[in-house]
């Protein structure tokens, strides 16, 4: 299943109530043919993840009956607006999620022409994981690592160096849940080092793995594309302080995962 969130096709309206700028509604002004559509309310970060458009902060999905207008009312942050408005609602891109077993991944086939050295994440240097986040962050992203570094009993990770120039090559996150072991964040030059990753989490772990990847990736979307990972429908992703109030009757209620914990191949 593909997930869409705010199609160039659809126009939105964003509006202030109250007077408050940090409340704003995203009002539906465009509806197609289709009995059901599906639309995201998309939040980008102060440090958006450089992602051909940037990254969601928060990305609710809802089945809606087309022929009704709905308003959606949210929380948005100050800081956030001139990226709206600069963007127009339109910036963004849609995820694939996929589910399945994590030791699935060993069926795969990878070929690295680097030689390539796995240290754990705990026993990594964080500032070297940052210095090399910070070529995907627009800034340094210490004390995302430092925060991680506390919660080492709910998560594991990875790190990929080159043999030959000890440089950071990536770096994959686990976090524990009970239904799920959540993959990300995963950053890899390229896409065997990022296979190269997940068999380490898979050699070590098992269990079922939530995996979202963005439909401007169709290596990595045909890559998991098989009968040991399906596409699932959880793609619900949460900022703490941000609220969403909607009518039970037209809204589907639908899982959330927070964001930090999703992947990005």
């Amino acid at each position: 299943m593909y997930f869409n969130s705010f199609k160039s096709s659809i126009s939105y309206i964003i509006k202030c109530k109250q007077s408050i700028i940090e409340h704003a509604s995203i009002q539906q002004s465009y509806l197609n043919d289709e009995e059901i559509i599906m639309i995201g309310l998309v939040y980008i970060r102060c440090d958006y993840r450089k992602f051909g458009f940037g990254e969601f902060l928060t990305n609710y999905l809802f089945n809606i009956k087309s022929k009704e207008i709905n308003i959606i009312h949210a929380n948005i942050l100050i800081e956030h607006i001139p990226f709206y408005i600069r963007y127009g609602f339109k910036r963004s891109f849609s995820l694939i999620g996929s589910i399945g077993r994590l030791n699935q991944i060993n069926n795969i086939n990878i070929s690295i022409d680097d030689d390539i050295i796995i240290d754990l994440y705990e026993s990594s240097n964080i500032n070297h994981i940052a210095i090399y986040d910070n070529s995907i962050y627009p800034i340094n992203h210490i004390k995302f690592f430092e925060k991680l570094r506390g919660n080492i009993s709910s998560i594991a990770g990875y790190v990929a160096r080159s043999k030959k120039t000890n440089l950071i090559k990536g770096y994959i996150i686990l976090n524990f849940s009970r239904l799920f072991i959540k993959c990300g964040p995963l950053y890899a030059d390229n896409i065997s080092i990022a296979l190269l990753l997940l068999k380490c989490c898979a050699y070590h772990y098992d269990g079922i793995m939530l995996l979202s990847v963005p439909e401007t990736n169709p290596h990595a979307i045909q890559l998991f594309k098989s009968n040991h990972f399906k596409q699932t429908d959880i793609l619900h992703r949460v900022y703490k302080g941000n609220q969403l109030f909607f009518n039970q009757s037209i809204f589907q209620r639908i899982l959330a995962i927070r964001d930090d914990w999703f992947s990005f191949i």
